[in-house]
């Protein structure tokens, strides 16, 4: 046991308090947070109830490296913080004109690739079309199946022969 794992457990132990696992933030040099991290971080810069430093130390950052994070998604922020009373402010694919443009997006770059005739390429854009369809609403809806139940009646037989 390492001398942190051993304070974080000695912390666990006295306070009741459960302390998360650091855990190696960085790749290619640069912190990164989880998706679910980095919207709960957004929601709080957008509340304005903690300083930064305290977010620093609850997402395991450095303060300015939260400052930077501020920086680089400020407009992501303030939609937040302009809807902070709905649940899927801060998630740009939670509305449907977002999501629609993102398929029109993936088509674009499925029609502009070397191969865009081969039958796979061709087959995702099609799924893309049929998706677009859905959101709009524009496909008619499934049909169902009824299941009706059905009594049959043999007639020339009397029960009590059976």
């Amino acid at each position: 046991m390492t001398a942190s794992t051993a304070k974080m457990a000695e912390v666990e132990i006295l306070t009741g308090e459960i302390v998360p696992k650091r855990r190696n933030r960085r790749q290619n040099g640069k912190a990164r947070l989880q998706p679910h991290e980095e919207l709960s971080l957004k929601r709080e810069l957008a509340a304005g109830d903690v300083t930064q430093a305290v977010l620093a130390k609850k997402y395991g950052i450095t303060q300015p490296g939260i400052s930077m994070f501020a920086k680089r998604h400020a407009i992501e922020i303030a939609d937040i913080a302009d809807h902070m009373n709905e649940q899927f402010a801060g998630l740009p694919l939670a509305r449907k004109e977002n999501r629609i443009a993102s398929y029109e997006r993936e088509i674009e770059i499925l029609n502009e690739h070397p191969h865009a005739s081969h039958h796979e390429w061709a087959k995702a854009r099609m799924i893309a079309y049929r998706n677009m369809a859905e959101e709009l609403g524009q496909l008619p809806p499934r049909q169902t199946v009824t299941v009706i139940p059905v009594t049959h009646v043999i007639e020339g037989v009397s029960m009590e022969d059976l």
